[in-house]
């Protein structure tokens, strides 16, 4: 017997004595009671529920014919089949995360919250899954469908708010429908939700590493700076108004915030250590180059486009596993779980598609913006 076997005994043993124990105690009978009735000595009883021994699995019949219940229950195996099956139901949904299949995901989790319905982390990863599909059989959803999906995952987001006990998910859930609602239009109710959320000084990725100590702080505090980057870099991209809706901002002006959230991943990673973050370095370096042939910088927008290149290309071949190696975030480990995404291409593909725009018909002939979709296109 492997260990796994081993632990899986222990296990069942451990929730027979429980079992026992609970089905005594419904039937108000003492050890020395139920001792009488299978038998055997009251301390054979008590080993039993403490689960230091194990009836003979002659009596295991006669003591769930005599509870009424059903040996699955007795054993408590109905719970660890569930259980079984709920890691079953994680490990795919990470799976096709990594794989961009999130309009799978919604179907696996529509099942999954009928069957687990006082599971409020499975009708959270529905609200997330419902606001974060872009996909569906290969194509892009209509309007409708993304209104469709919001107003689904609003449901169930105030759902959990109003039954779940759990702050973490309630913040995680409020979260969401800020989002929710603001794509909604709702931007009124988005921002009721956001505050009441906790600032950003008073959440356990703050506190727990002041608390922590020794190596447990040190990966905290790693784990804690690449989620910082990630955060930070959001705010650039939202601060250089990619969708000009600030009309007092110039392209000038975004590409300088563009570069500066280049220079906030440079900080964190080693040119070669991007690993699930190279495809963010490709996007902002695109987003550069898109910005750049507005301004009628070439030069700028070519050698963005080959950084780009370089990058989406790092990112659709990273390795099955792989510890970053950049001493901010050195010994961190990412695996193919670490991205997910909410499309099935690859990122050269995406720009590959992007590079068709029409913005880009002044340089179309120069032969490093050829060299740029040849190198992509391997990959697409």
């Amino acid at each position: 017997m492997n260990s796994t076997e081993e632990n899986t005994m222990l296990n069942l043993g451990l929730k027979l004595g429980e079992n026992l124990k609970k089905f005594r105690l419904q039937r108000e009978l003492t050890q020395e009671q139920l001792a009488d009735v299978l038998g055997v000595s009251a301390q054979a009883v008590s080993r039993w529920e403490n689960g230091s021994t194990y009836p003979d699995i002659t009596l295991l019949p006669t003591i769930a014919s005599y509870f009424e219940i059903t040996l699955d229950e007795l054993m408590g195996m109905e719970n660890w089949r569930s259980e079984e099956q709920l890691k079953e139901l994680l490990g795919q949904l990470e799976e096709n995360g990594s794989k961009g299949l999130i309009y799978e995901n919604i179907l696996l989790l529509r099942d999954a919250v009928k069957t687990y319905p006082t599971n409020y982390e499975l009708q959270f990863r529905l609200v997330n899954q419902l606001a974060f599909c872009e996909y569906k059989d290969g194509r892009g959803l209509s309007e409708e469908e993304k209104i469709s999906f919001n107003r689904e995952a609003a449901e169930i987001g105030n759902r959990i708010l109003s039954h779940c006990t759990d702050g973490a998910i309630i913040n995680q859930t409020t979260q969401q429908l800020c989002y929710i609602y603001s794509s909604l239009g709702e931007k009124e109710k988005a921002i009721e939700y956001a505050k009441k959320l906790p600032n950003i000084g008073c959440t356990d990725t703050v506190v727990l590493g002041d608390l922590y100590e020794g190596e447990q702080q040190k990966t905290h505090l790693k784990r804690a700076i690449k989620w910082y980057t990630s955060i930070f870099w959001c705010a650039l991209i939202n601060l250089a108004d990619l969708g000009y809706r600030n009309e007092t901002m110039s392209d000038a002006e975004r590409i300088e915030i563009m570069k500066k959230a280049l220079a906030i991943l440079e900080l964190v990673f080693d040119d070669g250590d991007y690993l699930n973050y190279s495809g963010t370095v490709s996007i902002t370096h695109r987003y550069i180059a898109d910005l750049a042939m507005s301004e009628g910088d070439y030069e700028l927008a070519l050698s963005s486009l080959e950084k780009a290149a370089q990058f989406a290309v790092m990112s659709d071949t990273l390795p099955e596993n792989a510890r970053h190696t950049s001493l901010l975030v050195n010994n961190l480990e990412y695996g193919p779980f670490n991205t997910i995404k909410n499309y099935d291409f690859t990122d050269c593909k995406e720009l590959y598609d992007k590079m068709q725009a029409d913005r880009y018909n002044a340089i179309r002939d120069d032969k490093r913006f050829i060299a740029v979709l040849e190198k992509i296109g391997r990959y697409c």
